[in-house]
C-alpha cells in the first residue's frame, strides 16, 4: 500500500504499546480514485506477539488504543460468529443484525451474544 503522510496526532501514550497516529491519503491512482479522502493509520506493538502493526480506519473519533484493541480482537468476535452462523438460520441472522443499533463487529458480537442469552 503506498500512502502520503498528511498529518500526525500526538494524543496518545506510547507506553500502551501506540507507536503512531498518522492521517494519511493513498497514492496510487486505483486507491485514489476508490477512496479519496483522508484516513487514519495507527501504528502498535503488541506486547504480546512482539508484533508491529498497523491498523487502517476511517474512524477518527475513537482513540488509538480503542482501534487497536478492536483491531487486535476482530478475530475472537468473526470465530464467535462464524460458531454463531451455525445455530441460526439465515433469515434469522439478518433479523438480528436488523436489530444492531451499530454495525460495528464488537455491536454484531453483543447483538448475537444477547439474542442467545435471551433464548435460554
Amino acid at each position: 500500500m503506498r500512502y502520503e503522510v498528511v498529518n500526525h496526532r500526538l494524543d496518545f501514550d506510547p507506553s500502551t504499546g501506540i507507536c503512531g497516529d498518522f492521517i494519511i491519503k493513498l497514492t496510487t491512482h486505483k486507491s485514489k480514485k476508490l477512496y479519496p479522502e483522508p484516513i487514519r493509520m495507527i501504528t502498535y506493538h503488541d506486547s504480546v506477539t512482539g508484533n508491529d502493526v498497523e491498523f487502517i480506519t476511517n474512524n477518527f473519533e475513537i482513540s488509538t488504543l480503542e482501534v487497536a484493541h478492536l483491531y487486535r480482537h476482530r478475530w475472537d468476535i468473526e470465530g464467535f460468529l462464524q460458531v454463531d452462523k451455525a445455530d441460526y438460520r439465515s433469515e434469522e441472522l439478518v433479523g438480528i443484525f436488523r436489530e444492531c443499533s451499530s454495525y460495528s463487529f464488537i455491536g454484531c458480537y453483543n447483538c448475537i451474544s444477547d439474542n442467545r442469552q435471551n433464548q435460554g
